[in-house]
């Protein structure tokens, strides 16, 4: 295999199984605003830290400008050589060159200069913003080929790692350009109404290199950009086969709630992945979070990731219930998520680093926010089966709250279907007795062993949680609308 050359953008090598391969010519296009100088700007600071010579030729902005971009990210670009060509310098430690404004030059004159300019600096990198401004200036698409050719086939024989920029809304897939080039990445963003920008990239083509094909979320903040590679990638880059062949085994959970574990004959197993369904008001984050409590109370830590409310409404509704979360310290996580701003590429590298670092349970507070997270129920289902199997192979055991709608719950089908990834299928229900309001809970499902199969009652107090007495005086309970047994109605 061909050495590697890393992109400096965490995340990404990930992708192409630790870096470009040297010595070739990548196209990294986007629209504006897709953070492709910044990514070069990676590029560069990459190629300085492995002590390389690294060549920056801007066609479209002043080095001010990339000074500008470079600062706001805290970085300085000590060690990266700049031709500016816009402003008609040239800025290159110990050297002595003149250009004319860009739209007096000839291509071909472009084209030596440029290539003077790496002959002098003998770089092992070079970056060229942009493929717009030389296709401007090459004219029709057949000179624009050849020019291109000749550039590429140049910068080979210096064994150059070149990463050429370019809008994709100006080259609108410049088939030309892309059958020259030895890779292309792609970066995206959409606006939507609310909410910040969601930004994701796809890699098309990168020769010789078994490389992803999907899409990768991915984000811009002080310090660059970061890249969260699909969990399949994630894996695949730390050995994860290896791993699973070795066998991790966790151990089964309580739930510390009185007579819950004897509905499914001791808890939940290793590994397993629970589901608790319910309509708004029947307990189901107060009983995911008890099994959470239980972990971190016997020495295995645990996280919570709630969408659906604030850390201190839970923190307190928990407290009334006798659960007291804050003196758990480190070993019991409760992330408060926003689903507007919280992307589930992002989310998904946040559990698995979670668990990388010891956590043992997880609960995901709920499918709605995690599918909001999410553009398009297809992907989110596929996210969310990856992260439960990686979960399952890791012997985390995660619960997961589905609301249904609706006071007593409707026949609504949920975006997406996670039923028949689930282990284990916890029901929770109002219904109505004698002019009261109680809560029943039934384990629907549970894949491996026995289970009670009667619906129970579940109380929530001062005390506690606790599941009661089977409900056999009534039919219908789960349908929240209770009835004798005779048939007459309440």
């Amino acid at each position: 295999m061909s050495s590697r050359v890393s992109s400096g953008v965490p995340g990404f090598d990930v992708l192409l199984g630790g870096g470009f391969p040297a010595g070739r010519m990548y196209l990294l296009e986007g629209r504006p605003g897709t953070g492709k100088t910044t990514f070069a700007l990676h590029f560069c600071r990459a190629a300085v830290e492995a002590g390389e010579r690294v060549l920056y030729v801007t066609l479209s902005q002043r080095r001010d400008e990339l000074l500008a971009i470079a600062d706001s990210h805290g970085w300085d670009l000590e060690g990266v050589d700049v031709l500016d060509v816009e402003s008609g310098g040239l800025d290159l430690h110990a050297s002595d060159h003149t250009l004319f404004p860009a739209g007096d030059v000839d291509l071909v004159d472009l084209m030596d200069t440029v290539l003077g300019a790496v002959g002098s600096v003998r770089p092992a990198r070079l970056v060229l913003d942009s493929a717009a401004e030389l296709r401007l200036l090459s004219g029709d698409g057949l000179r624009s080929r050849r020019r291109f050719l000749a550039l590429k086939h140049a910068l080979g024989q210096r064994d150059v790692t070149t990463l050429l920029l370019d809008d994709y809304s100006a080259s609108d897939g410049d088939s030309a350009v892309y059958s020259i080039m030895h890779g292309v990445v792609r970066l995206e963003r959409d606006a939507p109404q609310y909410g910040q920008v969601y930004r994701r990239l796809q890699i098309p083509k990168i020769r010789g290199v078994d490389h992803p094909t999907g899409y990768h979320d991915f984000r811009i903040l002080h310090g660059g950009l970061e890249v969260y590679p699909s969990l399949t990638m994630r894996l695949k880059d730390e050995g994860a086969d290896e791993r699973a062949e070795a066998g991790e085994v966790g151990a089964s959970r309580s739930s510390r709630i009185d007579g819950l574990d004897a509905m499914l004959d001791g808890g939940l197993d290793p590994g397993a992945s629970c589901v608790v369904v319910g309509v708004s008001g029947t307990g189901k984050s107060s009983l995911a979070a008890s099994y959470a409590v239980a972990a971190a109370e016997g020495g295995a830590p645990a996280a919570i990731y709630t969408f659906d409310e604030r850390k201190r409404t839970l923190l307190d509704r928990m407290e009334g219930l006798g659960y007291d979360l804050r003196s758990m310290g480190d070993v019991l996580q409760v992330q408060e998520l926003s689903a507007s701003i919280m992307t589930t590429g992002r989310f998904i590298d946040r559990v698995h680093r979670d668990v990388e670092a010891g956590v043992r349970l997880v609960v995901i507070d709920s499918l709605t926010g995690f599918t909001h997270a999410c553009p398009g129920a297809d992907r989110a289902a596929s996210q969310l089966h990856d992260l439960l199997a990686y979960l399952g192979g890791r012997g985390v055991v995660t619960l997961l709250t589905v609301p249904e709608h609706g006071l007593l719950g409707d026949a609504t089908a949920p975006q997406i279907d996670i039923s028949y990834v689930a282990d284990t299928v916890l029901l929770l229900q109002h219904y109505e007795a004698r002019g009261e309001i109680r809560k029943a809970i039934a384990v629907v499902k549970r894949r491996r062993g026995g289970h009670d199969r009667r619906v129970r009652q579940f109380v929530m107090s001062d005390d506690g949680m606790a599941v009661g007495d089977a409900i056999t005086d009534y039919q219908g309970v789960l349908t929240g609308l209770a009835a004798f047994v005779d048939g007459t109605s309440l």
